[in-house]
């Protein structure tokens, strides 16, 4: 018997509102205000095509880390990151190379710290995002104990 794979499928709208701007949709969600880079004539208020892409990276890295972590039975107290991608003339074209995704993540106790390692070794591994592109994407994580930083309560 032929098992039959799972299609999942993600659909978007874009609708141009004025000069370089428009508004990204999905239903269901709220619009997001998208146009060009301030380097490109742009806005400096709204989402460009490339913040989004360094995010969409940078949130597949914390959702399958919260999944993975979930699968395990961690606990975490805090998920924080930092991105950045870096895009470079390359010949004649403007292409993006490298992201790095710099996740900092707040444990209670070592078991826990422990969970948390192998839950973002996981998400550097498995992010559907990462997997389906051809640049280097960079996870840096830190993981800090409560005690170990002295919080309280």
């Amino acid at each position: 018997m032929r098992l039959i794979p799972k299609i999942y499928e993600f659909k978007t709208s874009v609708r141009w509102k004025n000069s370089r701007r428009g508004e990204l949709l999905s239903k269901g969600r709220e619009k997001i205000e998208v146009g060009c880079p301030t380097e490109f004539g742009g806005d400096p208020d709204c989402w460009t095509p490339e913040h989004l892409f360094v995010a969409s990276i940078e949130t597949c890295v914390m959702t399958t880390f919260l999944w993975m972590i979930d699968k395990l039975g961690g606990k975490i107290l805090n998920y924080e990151s930092d991105s950045s991608g870096k895009a470079y003339m390359q010949g004649s074209e403007f292409k993006f190379n490298e992201v790095t995704v710099k996740p900092m993540i707040l444990v209670q106790d070592k078991e826990d710290f422990l969970k948390a390692q192998r839950a973002i070794e996981y998400a550097k591994r498995e992010c559907l995002i990462t997997k389906a592109l051809n640049i280097k994407v960079n996870v840096e994580p830190r993981i800090e104990l409560k005690a170990a930083i002295g919080c309280d309560g």
